[in-house]
């Protein structure tokens, strides 16, 4: 790079945070509103955007072949999406609540005309202040404030599913409608937490059979254990033998290991 070369500022790219179950369960309890709930529904059993959601057509859905397919998304390009028999069971009945509609999701004032993005915003900015999940993320450095959870972290939390659920990286990668591999993969390194964590659990965790005792810091006695001079031990940390029992005892087994 020569000396006053402009070097581009490298993109940010946020770490993307799914809903935990937890906060899944809280956010869907506090939605009193119906077509909000439903909105919030479809995009977390699809990966849809708001965009996509909103803009949903009855006829869009392919009730036989179970999927959703969108002529035009981000990008430009047609769209499958695939939806489970209970999603389809669900969708049928909200269908029939609503009547003759062009769109899934109509406006209130005029049925021939899909919900606005900006108020459904507003709405749903309502519920995750409600939920607690209103958090604030960074500031950046034009005085605009990102959050931790937004209506895009529905799209996370389905990518999240599939990963957590064992769904090899291409499959995900055509589910999420990803153009390129590598945007996936930096999903897979983000998202896989529960993996990681079991794979760090089985180098460094500490094993157990039993739940450990409340009151107790002392380690419980493993029945997995095969060395009988181990089981012993346990047994002495736990006050379940005196240490003149433990040491008349250790003394046989250490003569008989050596024989």
């Amino acid at each position: 790079m020569y000396e006053g070369e402009y070097k581009k500022p490298k993109k940010y790219h946020k770490i993307p945070t799914p809903f935990s179950k937890a906060q899944l369960q809280k956010l869907f309890e506090s939605l009193e509103n119906g077509k909000i709930s439903m909105i919030c529904f479809v995009s977390l059993i699809t990966g849809m955007r708001l965009s996509e959601v909103l803009t949903l057509k009855v006829s869009d859905i392919e009730w036989e072949l179970k999927r959703i397919v969108k002529q035009k998304t981000k990008g430009g390009k047609p769209r499958v999406y695939y939806l489970s028999d209970n999603s389809i069971e669900i969708l049928k009945k909200w269908i029939v609540l609503l009547g003759d509609t062009d769109y899934v999701f109509p406006s209130q004032n005029n049925n021939l005309n899909y919900v606005n993005p900006k108020g459904f915003y507003g709405e749903f900015r309502k519920y995750l202040k409600k939920s607690n999940l209103w958090i604030l993320d960074y500031a950046c450095a034009n005085n605009t404030q990102k959050h931790k959870f937004t209506f895009h972290t529905f799209r996370t939390t389905f990518c999240s599913l599939l990963i957590n659920s064992g769904v090899d990286i291409y499959t995900t990668k055509e589910l999420m409608g990803h153009s390129k591999i590598s945007t996936t993969e930096r999903y897979y390194i983000y998202l896989g937490d529960p993996k990681l964590k079991e794979g760090i659990q089985q180098v460094f965790g500490r094993k157990q059979t039993e739940p450990q005792k409340k009151d107790s810091l002392l380690p419980q006695q493993d029945h997995n254990t095969q060395d009988p001079l181990k089981l012993l031990q346990l047994q002495l940390v736990n006050n379940q033998i005196s240490i003149e029992d433990y040491e008349k005892k250790a003394e046989i087994l250490i003569k008989f290991n050596h024989l």
